[in-house]
């Protein structure tokens, strides 16, 4: 599988988190962002990480 801009990204976690806008979903990477002191660079790809471990639980 190719690499998911960070829209896809945010769209396939949405629907995984049952999150209902996208306001919602980027206020939740905001928070988690300044909580974790992450760059950006290094958050997004902990996140990828964890939406590819998500799809193959399902």
């Amino acid at each position: 599988m190719g690499r998911l801009t960070i829209g896809e990204l945010i769209d396939e976690s949405l629907e995984f988190y049952g999150i209902k806008s996208r306001d919602d979903a980027l206020a939740l990477v905001r928070r988690a962002r300044a909580r974790s002191g992450l760059s950006e660079e290094h958050a997004l790809a902990l996140a990828h990480s964890k939406v590819r471990a998500a799809r193959r639980a399902k």
